[in-house]
């Protein structure tokens, strides 16, 4: 069968092996960019089925959530699979490039030779008779070949090519075992050294280099010369006496060290003071006398030291940029396994015991009446007349409340677990519980169940009152403690709160003293639900404090035990 034809294709196209390399770079390129777009368009569509992009009208359920996280995988996956396709498609292009480098342009083409006379022309062979097609008959035999024509001069060699980027260099291999060192060759006579000359003249230009003759016979190695008398070494010059080193200048007597007072609060950071003045420096002692130094051989003349150059100023600090806003804060992870228990740190220092307050002063009792003396008991008169009542005195004062009149979580006989400081894994969290006590209720403190103290850290308790179903706000906060003593552990309110007999409350606990567990109860249900959850958690806050809104939707299904007194 005959050879196919390629068509004429107009325009022409006119590509340099450059422009395709650089083409196929563009198109990877591309695609990367593509799948970037895609990629975002993947993380716009989680953050929009978990409310953190506006126009979802109702809240996406857990299995729609669960939905929205397959359809992303696969995605990714596709993504993955087309990633490998670009990386191989780069590693060919660059294989190109790093074997090749860029084609020079095309040199002129050469002058065609002459066409060399044509061959005969073979028989034909018979053709078959119609009808069923026969076998196909014996190929007629081949021309002969005609004559090659002379070939054509060669152009002139194109414009050389700009060199391709170097590849990578390749990983250096392992150094090989050396090989034995062959035996040293004996070492042939010295011939002697012919008279020193004048001085080299300069360089001479050098000729272009002649045909190499043949190489001559070699001479016979001269004899070596005696070798002249070594003369008598000079006497070495006598070393001078070293000087007596200075004596040391005293060392100024150090202040004594003033008492360390009290540790205050501690206040906001003021402005950073001036540098004070750097104090003068004590005065350099007296460097002793430079004993004589020996006679030393003559040394040929130095070069003169240039002058040092004065050290430039030091350009003054720039002033510290402004901290840039806090980022929002990211949707919280489901809850991780809770760790195991680390080994119980060292008991803290137990923190001064807070003055106890001054007694109200008691008010003043009333002056007994004088009792009269019995006189002799007379006969029984007949009953008199009923006289007036007598003024209703004024109260007395109020007594101290008695048992009843603080608000708790739950019940402390009720504990069933111990709460670790980083439950489930959170960061810098707090939990709370719902209370509710169905009278007015001031407290002035709020308490935990310290059942494992561990190490340093910062705990703080509050009182939240539900702003809705997935928030509350801090109304009352206490000190901060930095170490926990085993047990009931209170702390001071900054405030006394009056909590209302119709709301509900949160005692909530921020527990960051690495390694400590309170007492607490596992209950609570999961999920949202149109009322306040019974108990929450909350992560990545740095502490409490009053006007403060937290988010209560990360629920734990752990109460600890706190109580307001």
């Amino acid at each position: 069968m005959s050879h196919p034809n390629i068509p004429n294709i107009s325009p022409n196209i006119t590509l340099t092996r450059d422009d395709a390399i650089n083409l196929l770079l563009a198109s990877i390129a591309m695609e990367e960019l593509g799948l970037a777009h895609i990629l975002n368009a993947e993380g716009e569509k989680i953050q929009y089925a978990l409310g953190t992009l506006p126009g979802l009208s109702n809240a996406a359920t857990l299995p729609e959530i669960l939905e929205v996280n397959e359809s992303v995988q696969e995605m990714l996956e596709l993504a993955m699979k087309k990633e490998l396709l670009l990386d191989n498609k780069l590693k060919q292009v660059s294989g190109i490039i790093d074997d090749s480098g860029s084609t020079g342009a095309p040199g002129p083409t050469g002058a065609p030779g002459p066409t060399g006379a044509p061959g005969p022309t073979g028989a034909t062979g018979a053709t078959g008779a119609a009808g069923a097609t026969g076998a196909t008959g014996a190929a007629g035999a081949t021309g002969a070949a005609g004559a090659t024509g002379a070939t054509g001069a060669t152009g002139a060699a194109g414009a050389a090519g700009a060199t391709g980027v170097t590849g990578a260099a390749g990983a250096t291999g392992a150094t090989g075992a050396a090989g034995q060192t062959g035996a040293t060759g004996a070492t042939g006579a010295q011939g002697p050294t012919g008279p020193a000359g004048g001085a080299t003249g300069a360089t001479g230009a050098t000729g272009a280099a002649g045909a190499t003759g043949a190489t001559g016979a070699t001479g016979a190695a001269g004899a070596t010369g005696a070798a002249g008398a070594t003369g008598a070494a000079g006497a070495t010059g006598a070393t001078g006496a070293a000087g007596a080193t200075g004596a040391t200048g005293a060392a100024g007597a150090t202040g004594a060290t003033g008492a360390t007072g009290a540790t205050g609060a501690a206040g906001a950071t003021g402005a950073a003071g001036a540098t004070g003045a750097t104090g003068a420096a004590g005065a350099t002692g007296a460097t002793g006398a430079t004993g004589a130094t020996g006679a030393a051989g003559a040394t040929g003349a130095a070069g003169a030291t240039g002058a040092a150059g004065a050290t430039g100023a030091t350009g003054a600090a720039g002033a510290t940029g402004v901290t840039g806003a806090t980022g929002a804060t990211g949707a919280t992870g489901a809850a991780g396994a809770t760790g195991a228990a680390g080994a119980t740190g060292a008991t803290g220092a137990t923190g001064a015991t807070g003055a106890t307050g001054a007694t109200g002063a008691t008010g003043a009792t009333g002056a007994a009446g004088a009792t009269g003396a019995a006189g002799a008991t007379g006969a029984a008169g007949a009953t008199g007349a009923t006289g007036p009542a007598g003024a209703t005195g004024a109260p007395g004062p109020t007594g101290a409340a008695g048992s009843g009149s603080f608000i708790e979580t739950i019940k402390i006989g009720d504990l069933d677990e111990r709460i670790p400081f980083n439950v489930s894994g959170g960061n810098s969290q707090a939990i709370g519980a719902l209370a509710y006590k169905g009278d007015s209720t001031t407290i002035t403190s709020l308490a935990a169940y310290v059942t494992q103290v561990g190490s340093t850290g910062n705990f703080q308790m509050a009182v939240l009152q539900p702003t809705g179903t997935t928030s509350a706000q801090v109304i009352a906060v206490t000190t901060v403690a930095t170490s926990l003593t085993p047990g009931l552990f209170t702390l001071p309110l900054t405030a006394p709160v009056t909590l209302s007999p119709t709301n509900v409350y949160y005692l909530a606990v921020y527990n960051q003293v690495n390694g400590a567990f309170l007492g607490g109860r596992l209950t609570g249900v999961g999920g949202t639900a149109p009322a306040f959850p019974i108990n929450f958690r909350v992560q990545n806050i740095p502490l409490f404090s009053v006007g403060q809104i937290i988010n209560t939707s990360d629920i734990i299904n752990l109460s600890p035990w706190i109580a307001g007194i």
